[in-house]
Order: structure tokens, then C-alpha cells, then sequence
């Protein structure tokens, strides 16, 4: 059992990505030196992907064996992070299946790895956490003998997990599959030994059950193909066997995918081999009913060869096929890769050949299709490899990444708008500058130029701090190489400032005077529950002291494009006639800061006996009290407590007002 990895996790700086209409692509990675493949990716919780990419090594160092390499991608095809991993002793094949999520957001990877005890090829196993870092690894699955190989993954709500696949021994297949639990642990395994069987899909069923489908690989029975029921504690519930039409009596199936419906029926795919014919292989597609009876069959052209491998059905019903293949008219002809259409009675819509973006250096190419996902968006994201050959420089394999519409289409415009198309802001004032992207080639970036550029923060809002005028260019590109430009021209206003924050204490019957009529301003209001008080509306009015309490009046200045400055006041008015107090100015007494928030400090340097320091509200009611000991002569007190107003303090016959404000 071994656990040991090195494990190399790094963060890419990505492009700005913002969620599009429509994103279509055709691109390819490139991590030279090394050779470089994926068979499996899924659409993550996030709404990105994670690909389970096979790397090489064209050097000896870091890895001069077989090693794992996870691309995590965001919905835009914008790289999030890469993982690298690989055993610490040396791998003599890794063969790398699938990778499937689990809800808390971990990875589980299937292999076949020659690196057991034994000989042959074992089952293995890679724990990952939601960042691509390692979790455990196991590669002692299954039996002891024979070349095994893993085909599908399916990840358990217990954090448990069902593989299935084959087990050759003395080239003799039996379809076998085991059940783990969330650490890893095998609690049971199955293998078929009756006749030849590959095991290639799997289902979980909604009462827990597994439905497997089996390719049947014995000789005078290749032409069936079987469905077998587990239950989750290993038990083999149920052996169905079917028949699919053909024009010959002489053909073999080879099926890969099954997709498995509501009302039991179910619809598989794979190739039909005709032993009679040099030009053997054809894609076939078929649904059968809940009896196993056929409702539709469709059967391409023959080609030299064909491997078909992953399909997905759309909302419509409708489904596309990956394969790659042979061309049958150029028995020299490299792969080609293929995508098939089929409405949900099984009529061919379309069906288009692919080719990924290349170097011109090299001369030949091989496309391969592996896997294709369907995104949130209904898009279909295919995925695998091309080998592009060149006899001087030699091989460079690559991963293939192709985002297509339902109509096989993998070109967009890039069509991008500006989220704020206001040209004029007031000082102080942000934009937001971000784009909305209506379809894009993949993931693109931005790049900002101008003289306004210094004034864009991190997330693409221009921050007025500078009046004036300013331009600014965005120039967007994506993967696709398509490129376009905006142009911004902005207008920041005057800052205009107004006279700072006023506070006064006034007794009913006085008035107070605010003006700002020096301003000269046209454009202004009064507002405020201090509104009432006031002798008129003008910009130069008097607040007419007519009833106590503490009133608020701001003052708004109108002008630009929208823009607007603002002076505020907080009145305190006092009616001695119910206060209660007599006041007398203190004197040796000094309470310090008034207008005061949260503390005061009081300074009593002439106090010859210990004394109660008093607050009182405007009505004479008494608050708080404090003991002031004379030989300490200051002392800090904290008002949080006290609500914003005019209070009255006293210490012995000396009397004085208090203003706190919050």
C-alpha cells in the first residue's frame, strides 16, 4: 500500500473572466517538455471544470515516469490552479481513467498503474482535496494477478465510491467492479467469471442499486451485450441480455456508453463490427424500451476504424457522440475526431469533423477525442489530445480543449459592452468599469490604457479623486485570438466645499444665522427635522430657537451633472423655564471635550474635599453620579451610555452645560 507523493500545486494569474451569453472555443494547452493528455473532465460544483490529464516526461527530471497532471478551469476556460503529481518511486505506466467530485468538493481519481507488488496492472486509487492537493493514494484493489483496468467512477453520497472495469489474465477478460469506503478502504469486490466480459459504464439508480453495462466479449456471443443489477453490498441482483439489429449476422459489439432513462429504457453506444468487411466499423447508437425491445437503431457509414467513447444527451433529448477514426478512403489517413448528432428518435442531425489550432512546424497531426462533458449552459466541452509530429524536432502532444453549441458551431464573436456608460462623475465619486461580455472565445483579458489608468482599482472602478478630464482604452482579447477595443472618456467635476459641520447651544427666544450666501449658489435645499424652525428657505436664513431639543439641518448645494455638496448643523436648544437648574458658570472646574462623543475628563485642581460629580438632562432629572476624591484632581468618565443632546453637570454649587453628540 503505498501513500507517498510528491505533490507540486501552483497558482496561475488568471485573465478577468465575467459570465457571458455564450462562450465556444478551440484551444490547446501546451506544458512543455512534457507529453500531455486528458481522458476525463466534469463539470465541478463551481460551474468550471477539472480535467484528469495524463503527463510524460521528454526529460529526466522532475519526472522521469508517468505522473498526473489536474487542470482546473473556470466556466470561461480561464485556468484556475494545476496540479502536479507524482509517485516517489518510479511508475512504469500510469494509466489514467476518470476523475469525479464529491459534494464537499474533493476529487476522486481512477488508474491502472504497473508499480504493484505483483505483475500485471492493478486498480488504483487518488484522493484530492478542492484545491488539487493530495488526500491518500492506493494501488492494491482488486486481485493479486492479471493486467487490470478501470472504466468508470462513480463517487457515493457516504464518501464511498464503485469502480468498474475488466481484469485480464492469460488474455482472458472478466467484467469485475469493487466498492470502497470514504478512506479508501475496499469492502467488496466481484469479478465475472462464466464467460469474457468487459464491464465499461455504470449508473447508480435511485434506490441504490447499480446498473452495469457489460460488453461481451466471449467468442459466438460478441454479438449481445448485457445489463447487470448490484446491490450496494455487492450482491448480483439481475443478468439482462440484448440484441441489437444489424444488416449482417457476422458483426461483434463493442459498447461503450449507456444512457439510462426515468421509464427504464435506456440508449447505448458504441461500434458494430462487420467480420466480412476490410472497412469494418460503424458508429451505432440505439434505444431500447423497459422490455429491452428496440425503439430506433443508427448506424453510420464503415470506416477502417472507429472508437467511439463518451455521449451526452441534451434537454431536447437529442444526443452527440465523440469518437475518433480512420478515414475510409485513405488507408494512410492519421485520426480524425468526430462529433455525431442524433435527434431523440435517432435521426442523424449532423455530423462534423474537427481539428484543434496548430503549429505550422509540424507536419503531421493525430486528433483524438476522449471525453465530452455537457456544461451548465448547455454548451458540450470535449476533450483530449493531438500529437503533432515532426521527424527532425519530433513529437509534441498537447491537450485539446473544443466548446461547441448544439450545432457543433465552436466560433463567437467577441462581444464585449461597458457595464457603466456614464461619461460625467462627481468628485468623490466612483465607476464601475467592468464589461459585460456577451460571447467571448474562451476565457480573454483586458488590458487598460490612458491617463485615467491610475485611477482604476482592483476591481475596475474608476475612483474620482482627481478633477478634470480623462480617457481611457480597454483592449480585450481571448483565446480565440480576437481582439477589440473600447474607449472611455470620463469628465470629473469640481469638488466644491461648503463650511465644515456647525454645533451651537441656544436658549428658546434666540435665533441663530446661517449663511451661505457668500457661495453664491443658485441651486440648493434645506433638510432636516430643524426645517420648521427656520425664518425662510434662502441661503441666508436664521433658526429660530422656539422649542428645546436638538435639531439637524443640512445643507445641499446642487450643481454639475448631478453632483452635490453638503453642510451640516446640529442645534441644541434649552428652555431654563423647565430645567430646573440655576446656572452658574463653574469655576475651578474644567470638563473637556464639550461637544463630547464617548469621554470627558474633568480637571479639579481645586477641590479640597471629596465630591459627587452630577449630570442632569435638560429637565433637571438626575442621570449619573461619580465621587470625585479630591488629591486625585482629574478624572475620566465614559458617556457611551448617553444619548446625543445638551446635558448639565454639577459638582458641588458649580453648574455647567454639557453638549454630546454622536
Amino acid at each position: 500500500m503505498k501513500r507517498l507523493f510528491n505533490t507540486i500545486l501552483f497558482l496561475l494569474i488568471i485573465p478577468i473572466a465575467v459570465f457571458g451569453q455564450e462562450v465556444l472555443y478551440n484551444k490547446i494547452l501546451d506544458f512543455q517538455p512534457w507529453y500531455d493528455e486528458t481522458r476525463s473532465t466534469i463539470v465541478t460544483l463551481d460551474g468550471g471544470t477539472v480535467s484528469l490529464c495524463g503527463n510524460s516526461s521528454t526529460i529526466q527530471s522532475p519526472y522521469s515516469w508517468d505522473s498526473i497532471r489536474i487542470v482546473k478551469q473556470d466556466a470561461w476556460g480561464c485556468i484556475e490552479w494545476v496540479s502536479n503529481l507524482g509517485l516517489v518511486d518510479s511508475v512504469n505506466g500510469l494509466i489514467k481513467n476518470q476523475i469525479k467530485q464529491y459534494e464537499d468538493g474533493s476529487f476522486l481519481t481512477t488508474h491502472a498503474t504497473y508499480n504493484g507488488p505483483n505483475s500485471g496492472a492493478h486498480f488504483a486509487l487518488l484522493k484530492l482535496d478542492e484545491n488539487g492537493e493530495f488526500v491518500w493514494y492506493y494501488d492494491d484493489y482488486g486481485w493479486e494477478e492479471g493486467f487490470d483496468r478501470p472504466n468508470d467512477l462513480q463517487v457515493l453520497s457516504d464518501g464511498g465510491a464503485l469502480v468498474v472495469g475488466r481484469i485480464s489474465e492469460n488474455s482472458i477478460y472478466n467484467g469485475c467492479l469493487f466498492r470502497i469506503d470514504s478512506l479508501g478502504n475496499e469492502l467488496w469486490n466481484y469479478r465475472f467469471e462464466d464467460y469474457e466480459t468487459v464491464i465499461t459504464d455504470s449508473k447508480v439508480l435511485p434506490n441504490g442499486n447499480y446498473k452495469l453495462k457489460v460488453t461481451v466479449l466471449e467468442e459466438g456471443l460478441e454479438h449481445i451485450f448485457e445489463l447487470w443489477t448490484f446491490d450496494d453490498t455487492g450482491n448480483f441482483l439481475q443478468q439482462d441480455v440484448f440484441e441489437l439489429s444489424s444488416n449482417t449476422n457476422n458483426h461483434r459489439l463493442f459498447l461503450e456508453e449507456f444512457i439510462y432513462l426515468e421509464d427504464g429504457s435506456f440508449i447505448v453506444s458504441g461500434i458494430i463490427k462487420d467480420d466480412n468487411d476490410s472497412l469494418d466499423d460503424k458508429l451505432i447508437v440505439a434505444k431500447l424500451d423497459a422490455l429491452g425491445q428496440e425503439v430506433w437503431n443508427y448506424q453510420s457509414e464503415k470506416y477502417k476504424e472507429l472508437v467511439p467513447l463518451k455521449n451526452v444527451m441534451l434537454p431536447d433529448s437529442s444526443i452527440i457522440i465523440c469518437d475518433f477514426r480512420d478515414d475510409i478512403f485513405n488507408w494512410d489517413a492519421i485520426y480524425d475526431s468526430y462529433l455525431t448528432k442524433l435527434d431523440k428518435n435517432g435521426i442523424l442531425i449532423w455530423e462534423k469533423k474537427y481539428i484543434s489550432p496548430s503549429s505550422s512546424e509540424y507536419e503531421d497531426l493525430l486528433y483524438w477525442f476522449f471525453d465530452l462533458t455537457l456544461m451548465p449552459d448547455n454548451t458540450i466541452l470535449v476533450t483530449g489530445r493531438v500529437d503533432e509530429q515532426n521527424f527532425e524536432t519530433g513529437t509534441n502532444q498537447k491537450i485539446w480543449y473544443l466548446r461547441v453549441d448544439q450545432d457543433g458551431n465552436y466560433e463567437v464573436p467577441l462581444s464585449v459592452s461597458l457595464s457603466s456608460p456614464s461619461s460625467t462623475l462627481c468628485f468623490g465619486d466612483s465607476l464601475d468599469l467592468s464589461l459585460n461580455v456577451e460571447s467571448t472565445g474562451g476565457c480573454y483579458s483586458v488590458e487598460w490604457s490612458g491617463n485615467g489608468t491610475d485611477y482604476l482599482d482592483e476591481n475596475e472602478y474608476f475612483v474620482a479623486t482627481d478633477e478634470g478630464e480623462f480617457e481611457l482604452m480597454a483592449f480585450i482579447y481571448d483565446d480565440m485570438g480576437q481582439d477589440t477595443t473600447l474607449f472611455v472618456s470620463l469628465t470629473v467635476e469640481e469638488s466644491f466645499n461648503l463650511p465644515s459641520f456647525i454645533q451651537d447651544t441656544l436658549y428658546v427666544g434666540e435665533s441663530l444665522l446661517l449663511d451661505y450666501s457668500q457661495a453664491n449658489l443658485n441651486d440648493f435645499d434645506w433638510v432636516g427635522d430643524g426645517v420648521s424652525y427656520l425664518s425662510d428657505l434662502s441661503d441666508s436664513t436664521y433658526f429660530i430657537a422656539s422649542d428645546s431639543g436638538v435639531y439637524d439641518l443640512v445643507f445641499q448645494y446642487h450643481y454639475g451633472d448631478g453632483c452635490m455638496a453638503e453642510a451640516a448643523s446640529q442645534i441644541v436648544v434649552i428652555d431654563t423655564t423647565i430645567s430646573g437648574i440655576n446656572f452658574i458658570s463653574p469655576v475651578g472646574v474644567s470638563v473637556y471635550p464639550n461637544p463630547a462623543s464617548n469621554k470627558i475628563t474633568i480637571d479639579y485642581p481645586l477641590l479640597s474635599e471629596n465630591q459627587d460629580f452630577v449630570i442632569s438632562n435638560s429637565n433637571g432629572q438626575l442621570l449619573k453620579e461619580w465621587n470625585l476624591q479630591a488629591y486625585t484632581q482629574r478624572l475620566t468618565l465614559d458617556i457611551t451610555e448617553f444619548s446625543a443632546g445638551l446635558y448639565f453637570y454639577q459638582l458641588g454649587s458649580k453648574v455647567g452645560k454639557l453638549v454630546i453628540i454622536k
